[in-house]
């Protein structure tokens, strides 16, 4: 079984975060590689809470990645970006992970420093998880407005 590289994680965190520059976020992440089903965790990638507060935003990824992106659809790992960077499936779901990671890390500080930017996100999407999926679509396409008031409200904290 092919276990996921540190440098494949850091190449996708490298390229997803020229994607989150583009739209006017420029952070600093800490990528590890875990071994999730030793720890019972279901998932592909976790963002670890409060990190961001503490330092920098850490993303976990799975070291079982390419086993476990090799059985997810590829109606999840939209393959439809014509992005030349992106070779396959693998590559299009670690980096679309980091977006969601990301996602995450948005709705945490408005959750914890912006009340009103936070119900941006309770008021326009069903919950935190849907928002950071459908931020992967926002950082490509930049097409959802639902985003940009959000967006703006969380650039003005990291500041």
């Amino acid at each position: 079984m092919t276990k996921l590289s540190l440098s494949d994680a850091k190449e996708a965190l490298r390229i997803a975060l020229i994607d989150l520059k583009n739209i006017g976020i420029e952070d600093d992440i800490v990528i590890k590689i875990k071994d999730f089903q030793k720890k019972k965790i279901d998932a592909v990638g976790i963002y670890r809470s409060f990190t961001q507060f503490r330092s920098k935003p850490t993303f976990w990824l799975d070291e079982n990645f390419p086993t476990v992106s090799a059985n997810i659809s590829k109606e999840v790992w939209e393959d439809d970006c014509e992005d030349q960077r992106i070779e396959s499936e693998y590559w299009r779901g670690l980096i679309d992970t980091c977006f969601h990671l990301y996602g995450r890390v948005i709705a945490e500080c408005l959750r914890m420093q912006d009340n009103e930017g936070y119900a941006l996100i309770v008021d326009n999407f069903t919950n935190e998880d849907e928002f950071a999926e459908d931020f992967i679509a926002y950082v490509q396409y930049q097409l959802d407005d639902r985003y940009n008031p959000i967006i703006q409200r969380y650039k003005a904290l990291i500041v």
